[in-house]
């Protein structure tokens, strides 16, 4: 496999915690900096300012136009991306909005005061479930349509009812105390997979009520983020060891996108696939990087 030299996109003033493709040319990114920006790939010096929250942004969604922004400071906004107008806003947590899933006409998000919260379209508060004291990084939809997973901080992937929040099962994901920072299941709902920072990349059979079934050194420290491209064919890996790697679907390795100075200065935090050969990455440096993997 070939990989360009990357395309950078630079204007963020503090590590670049979300990325959320717009379509096949476009994408946004918010940051630490409080900006959400637009950025166009054919134009990378000219990134858009779409909104300037009060806090850092750690967690971004999109539905029917509406950009949803998790933040530093526990409050979730809505943005009407038609007019980059403010919509509404909630404080949610106490403390970092770390992840968002919309699920079942429901917003659910994660904390990083142990909470999940459960609300409707419009951030109206329904339920919410204090998990332990510890962060909770991230949500993944149950494929069965009535459950959704959490990654906990104390090494453990929790899943709980969608309707009530009810705590159902706990799986013993990875290494006691050291969090599960990334879920992702494989394009045909069987496999789930899981990213800590214990470095390792674990795989557990959905379908055998979760049983491990293989454990990976994938990386040298924290796994921050998982994601396949959008034909399921490879899947990429995003680490607090500066490095990207590329996975084929059945987990064998295929390459590895370096640091800086091929590739980024410090931890990787975010995924985002335009195209099957169109990678987007960012981190701590502060830069945005687009990768063609040919």
């Amino acid at each position: 496999m070939n990989i360009s030299i990357p395309t950078i996109f630079k204007g963020h003033g503090s590590a670049v915690y979300c990325l959320l493709p717009k379509n096949k040319n476009a994408f946004y990114s918010g940051s630490g900096d409080h900006h959400l920006i637009e950025w166009n790939i054919e134009t990378p010096d000219k990134g858009t300012v779409v909104a300037i929250l009060p806090a850092g942004i750690y967690s971004l969604i999109s539905e029917n136009n509406i950009l949803i922004a998790g933040c530093g400071n526990g409050e979730v906004h809505c943005i009407n991306t038609q007019n980059a107008s403010a919509l509404s806003k909630a404080h949610l947590h106490s403390s970092y909005v770390f992840d968002l899933c919309f699920y079942n006409q429901h917003l659910y998000t994660a904390g990083g005061d142990g909470q999940v919260v459960k609300t409707d379209l419009q951030l109206n508060k329904l339920e919410s479930i204090h998990l332990g004291n510890f962060k909770i990084r991230k949500l993944l939809p149950h494929p069965d349509g009535q459950h959704i997973l959490t990654a906990c901080g104390d090494g453990t992937v929790r899943i709980l009812n969608v309707n009530t929040l009810k705590e159902e099962q706990v799986i013993i994901a990875h290494t006691a105390g050291f969090s599960v920072n990334a879920l992702c299941l494989t394009p045909d709902n069987k496999f789930l997979l899981t990213g800590s920072r214990d470095a390792r990349l674990n795989v557990f059979d959905v379908q055998q009520n979760f049983n491990l079934i293989e454990n990976i050194a994938a990386h040298n420290y924290a796994i921050y983020d998982i994601a396949f491209n959008p034909s399921g064919k490879i899947m990429a890996t995003a680490s607090r060891d500066k490095k990207i790697k590329i996975w084929n679907n059945d987990l064998t390795f295929i390459t590895r996108i370096e640091e800086y100075p091929v590739g980024h200065k410090n931890s990787v935090n975010t995924l985002c696939w335009l195209s099957d050969t169109e990678l987007i990455t960012s981190g701590d440096d502060r830069n945005i990087m687009l990768w063609h993997l040919n």
